[in-house]
């Protein structure tokens, strides 16, 4: 017995030839829902594929649609799955997601559990206007000389989203939502506090990028454990930079009221100061002992500030 197909009507005979692409529709009623699609579509789960190609048979209910007893409701993300490869919102995973892995399973769809139980590279399922943002990460990669992800972050809309238009489930549904500063001197005078003054001091230091959780703590009036600065210079230049800012962080210390020797650690990566006399929460100031061609070389794995 063939499925039950939708074919479109044919033109009347008076009407012009139009050159038209007919859509193979079939009607499935999955535990009593509904549904009608296309054979493209169900191709894409092994389940069907006897029956598309006319191997085996199948039930249908009284109107002739393909008659499956399962759950209507789970079978409609996995349709939805089927047409578009859009993951699914995370509400839908949490609520659904062992449910989901046993029909993905009964149906011979292979990628959706790969995507509930997060073994899916992130860049199959990233929207279109996502995946752009990825190739131009990957051209920057490989032509240092692009300045494409140099982007000014007051400049562009940081308006809040819904949590179930983000691609991944970073953000916990009890979380506070962090809110961005709005401009850049707000931004700047909060990293400039928040590292005890550091920031300004340096600032005549030229090939420094503060970089990593410092600056995305201003950003979003946050905390973080540290305040990261790279060298993007010369690895001979590397030296001279690092007592630059050594001096700095001591002129830094010179102008409290209350002098006190601050302290310095040395590991294979990065030389830490530790300030005194300064607020209990003000982090420790980490320089990264590996010097970078340029920013892009940093920016492609932090969120920076250029000084």
């Amino acid at each position: 017995m063939p499925l039950a197909t939708t074919r479109a009507a044919s033109p009347p005979p008076d009407a012009p030839a139009l050159k038209k692409q007919r859509a193979n529709t079939i009607r499935l009623n999955v535990g009593g829902k509904l549904f009608q699609t296309t054979t493209e579509s169900l191709a894409k789960a092994e389940y069907f594929d006897p029956v598309l190609s006319g191997r085996i048979g199948h039930t249908v209910d009284a109107s002739g649609a393909f008659f499956i007893d399962r759950c209507g409701g789970l079978f409609a993300i996995i349709l939805q799955w089927l047409r578009t490869y859009d993951r699914p919102s995370q509400s839908v995973l949490t609520k659904h997601g062992d449910a989901l892995l046993e029909e993905c399973i009964y149906y011979g769809v292979t990628t959706l559990p790969q995507v509930i139980r997060g073994e899916l590279a992130p860049s199959f399922y990233l929207k279109a206007e996502d995946r752009v943002m990825l190739e131009e990460e990957e051209e920057a990669r490989s032509n240092r000389c692009s300045s494409k992800l140099l982007l000014d972050v007051h400049a562009v809309d940081v308006t809040p989203r819904a949590r179930t238009l983000l691609e991944q489930p970073f953000v916990l549904d009890r979380a506070d939502r962090p809110l961005p500063v709005v401009d850049f001197q707000t931004f700047y005078a909060r990293l400039n506090d928040f590292s005890a003054g550091v920031l300004a001091e340096l600032r005549g230091i030229p090939n420094l990028v503060f970089a990593g959780g410092g600056v995305l703590a201003a950003l979003t009036n946050g905390r973080s454990n540290d305040i990261d600065i790279f060298l993007t210079c010369d690895p001979n230049d590397g030296e001279k930079r690092l007592r630059d800012i050594y001096a700095g962080i001591q002129r830094v210390q010179a102008k409290r009221k209350k002098k006190q020797r601050f302290m310095a650690t040395r590991s294979k990566c990065a030389v830490t100061f530790f300030l005194s006399s300064v607020p209990s929460d003000t982090p420790p100031i980490q320089v990264i002992t590996s010097t970078h061609a340029s920013t892009l070389d940093v920016i492609l794995d932090f969120d920076v500030l250029r000084i």
